[in-house]
């Protein structure tokens, strides 16, 4: 998960619309510039809990899924959420 929040952590995003997030999250946890992670997830899936809250879930060939929650806090400008934090 640290990896993740290294990655991510500050990182601006312009929507919370699943689809955004998944599409992000996949394009660069599967690029090495981006996120450094030993084994690449096969799926990523993300599902809206809340205002701040998404359920993300990273789904592995090995079955050993990796699934937690991103915090967020809206941008300065209050149009965009800035990815806070991965647990």
């Amino acid at each position: 998960m640290s990896s993740i929040n290294v990655g991510f952590g500050n990182c601006l995003f312009t929507n919370r619309n699943p689809k955004v997030i998944q599409g992000v999250i996949s394009e660069r946890i599967m690029n090495p510039k981006y996120v450094v992670v030993t084994h690449r997830p096969k799926e990523v899936k993300v599902e809206t809990i809340d205002d701040l809250h998404d359920k993300l879930l990273l789904k592995y060939d090995n079955n050993e899924d990796v699934e937690g929650t991103i915090t967020w806090r809206p941008s300065q400008d209050g149009h965009q959420y800035v990815f806070t934090k991965f647990e």
